[in-house]
């Protein structure tokens, strides 16, 4: 709110610190730290490989058959791919989050860190998208409404257990839309923006649209913008990490390891998407996000920068994902949308922040809009709540702990030379236990009767 003194919103403030520790104990007793899908064990992989200071891990051979017995896939376990030369295997995730993980692996056991990496970015998250707002002409009541709607949100919940990164991609966009509104203001901000840039290309390829609203920020400041050298001489040198990484393990600077995916993309899909988004977004955030989002064109004359921006935000972002195929199958798939997130939050918030301004309280005064904030505050946690129990989104680690189930199974009453047949379960059998990892799907006939033959002559056992 436009005016209000910072010893006036002290509230705001002890109710974002309550919030975190309710929401962060909560998130404490959902996280998992497991290598249990493609994208977690790729992730944890890459981490263990920068502690290692390898990029690679072995194709475990199959009793006494030669490694060439079978195609390479037929030994890739899920979240790694073989290298074209040898029968040695590389990671497919991208480095930024594996290397906030072997960070944290300095520091504490590997399973803490993972677990740590992920706890830290849940809250990390809420108090990015409060900064953010706070600082953007809506006060610090209306920031921790969108803040909680965003927290307590089935996706974050959701997403927010496993070692994913998409909490870390939202962060990276709140922070740098931060750091680009300052960033004319002082040399700090700078450094910090052409970092984060830099960072969230590290993440995730796609962060790159980062770069068009956050440019377009710059522009509104250009007469007073005064560290354009600084902004590109931090992120300089994340980006030549970037193609030296990509150089070494996938053999080219501009190369990564999910490979070729235009084929995931198609206008067939732009529709339906948008009606998914629609609808789903409803129940994802508190309604009036969503609802009064397009009313934020309202104020673009008294707000051109930030409104432009959030719209620039939303249009590149949505539009984008649209005309990917699987954006209208579930709602956490809406995962690759986090990153307008905050420009959603942003628009509503600044909507409704102005429309109550001008409610003349009477004797009340600014206490009147801000008790309807507050109202919004508590109203976005119980709709969060209701929604997160009505979805189930708190029960990942319950669907992941067989996973170490099966695990231990496996290594207590199997032995190292003993074949393991999987699939989806690849990635986790070959992180934990050290057994030879067979892709059942990639198996032909024949293969399977050599393995079969020869598991008869050498003593070992087969397990599916």
């Amino acid at each position: 709110m436009k005016g209000v003194s910072k010893q006036s919103e002290v509230l705001a403030y002890w109710l974002l610190a309550a919030y975190l520790l309710c929401l962060g104990m909560f998130m404490s007793t959902r996280i998992s730290n497991i290598a249990g899908g493609a994208d977690p064990t790729s992730y944890m992989e890459l981490s263990r490989m920068f502690g290692q200071g390898s990029f690679s891990t072995e194709m475990r051979q199959v009793g006494t058959l030669p490694m060439d017995t079978f195609d390479k896939g037929v030994y890739e376990s899920i979240g790694l791919q073989g290298y074209p030369d040898s029968f040695e295997q590389r990671p497919t995730a991208f480095t930024g989050y594996p290397l906030f993980m072997a960070a944290l692996d300095v520091f504490l056991p590997e399973e803490s860190a993972v677990w740590w990496s992920v706890f830290l970015c849940d809250m990390a998250a809420v108090l990015c998208i409060f900064l953010l707002l706070k600082s953007m002409d809506i006060g610090g009541y209306w920031a921790l409404a969108a803040a909680a709607s965003y927290g307590l949100s089935p996706l974050l919940v959701k997403i927010g257990s496993l070692p994913m990164t998409d909490i870390i991609t939202g962060i990276m966009a709140s922070w740098c839309w931060f750091c680009a509104r300052r960033a004319h203001l002082g040399k700090r901000y700078a450094i910090m923006l052409g970092l984060g840039l830099g960072y969230a290309v590290l993440v995730r390829l796609t962060n790159v649209f980062f770069f068009v609203p956050v440019v377009v920020t710059l522009l509104f400041n250009i007469r007073s913008q005064r560290w354009w050298w600084l902004i590109l001489l931090s992120g300089l040198p994340v980006g030549l990490f970037w193609a030296i990484f990509n150089y070494r393990v996938y053999g080219s600077p501009i190369s990564n390891g999910y490979g070729e995916v235009e084929n995931l993309f198609g206008a067939e899909h732009f529709v339906p998407s948008m009606l998914y988004y629609g609808k789903t977004l409803l129940m994802l955030l508190f309604p009036s996000v969503l609802i009064l989002f397009p009313f934020s064109l309202c104020f673009w004359k008294t707000h051109r920068r930030d409104v432009s921006v959030a719209w620039i935000w939303v249009i590149m972002i949505f539009g984008f994902h649209a005309f990917y195929y699987a954006s209208y199958e579930n709602y956490w798939i809406l995962r690759y949308t986090l990153a307008a997130w905050p420009a959603l939050l942003y628009g509503s918030s600044l909507v409704l922040s102005h429309v109550v301004n001008r409610i003349d309280f009477g004797r009340v005064g600014r206490w009147g809009g801000r008790g309807i904030a507050l109202f919004v505050f508590v109203a976005s946690i119980g709709y969060g709540a209701y929604q997160t129990k009505e979805n189930k989104a708190y029960e990942m680690l319950f669907h992941e702990r067989p996973i170490l189930s099966g695990v231990e199974w496996v290594k207590e009453n199997t032995s190292e030379n003993d074949v393991l047949l999987c699939f989806w379960s690849s990635g986790s059998l070959y992180y934990y236990t050290g057994r030879s990892i067979v892709r059942y799907e990639r198996l032909s006939e024949d293969g399977w009767q050599l393995i079969q033959t020869n598991a008869e002559t050498e003593g070992y056992s087969v397990y599916a």
